[in-house]
């Protein structure tokens, strides 16, 4: 039996998503980024991503591929961060679809200021954690894990790292910082390595690994001060 769904103009974006995801079965399934850029061809925020995966900076500090659009889902973790309220993050793939109609709404130069922070905070990265580090658990020690990208260690760390505003002294105790965060990459136990590891997409996860990672930056910020 063959069905057909009929989607009206005025059809809710959030009723199309849902109606992409149920019938997203069989042979080769499309990802969630791509169900994205197909139901927003129309608006700016499809080319905006594509143009950000294509600049040096974020080829040579990422360093993914970007088959199946990954890359582009990177580039929108940070951008949802940066242009929607953490308050209405309920789960990462619905967080993503509100940010890609966000995007859409901005204007090119409110779009390229974006595009100069995200290049920024890519730059600061290496500056932090060298120019290997690939935002992946392999930061701990050579031996865990791929240098493959950690989906939640990207948006915590480029999203986390855009907000200091004392960059200057954090660059000054990043050996603090590094020993921290490998040793929270180390203990799967802690509740950083589960929020990273785990139900990532989930609002616990979500707020466990963004409360860690600014309370870890602000002590870096405070150790010259207490030593």
């Amino acid at each position: 039996m063959f069905v057909a769904y009929h989607i009206e103009a005025q059809t809710p974006k959030e009723v199309r998503y849902s109606i992409f995801n149920r019938i997203n079965t069989g042979g080769l399934s499309l990802k969630p980024q791509e169900i994205r850029q197909a139901l927003n061809q129309r608006g700016g925020g499809v080319r905006f991503l594509k143009n950000m995966v294509e600049q040096d900076s974020f080829k040579e500090v990422v360093g993914i591929s970007n088959k199946r659009m990954a890359g582009q889902e990177l580039v929108l973790r940070f951008m949802a961060f940066k242009t929607l309220d953490e308050d209405e993050f309920k789960t990462m793939n619905r967080f993503l679809d509100l940010a890609m109609e966000e995007i859409d709404t901005k204007s090119p130069e409110e779009r390229s200021i974006l595009q100069d922070k995200l290049i920024k905070v890519l730059e600061f990265s290496n500056q932090v954690l060298g120019e290997e580090h690939k935002f992946s658990r392999s930061i701990a020690a050579d031996n865990v894990g791929k240098k493959r990208v950690n989906l939640s260690l990207f948006d915590v760390l480029t999203v986390c790292f855009d907000e200091i505003s004392d960059k200057n002294l954090f660059l000054e105790n990043k050996d603090f910082f590094i020993e921290e965060l490998k040793a929270m990459l180390l203990d799967e136990s802690s509740d950083f390595f589960i929020s990273i590891t785990k139900g990532t997409s989930g609002k616990w996860a979500k707020d466990t690994r963004f409360r860690e990672m600014r309370s870890l930056i602000q002590k870096t910020l405070e150790y010259q001060n207490a030593n």
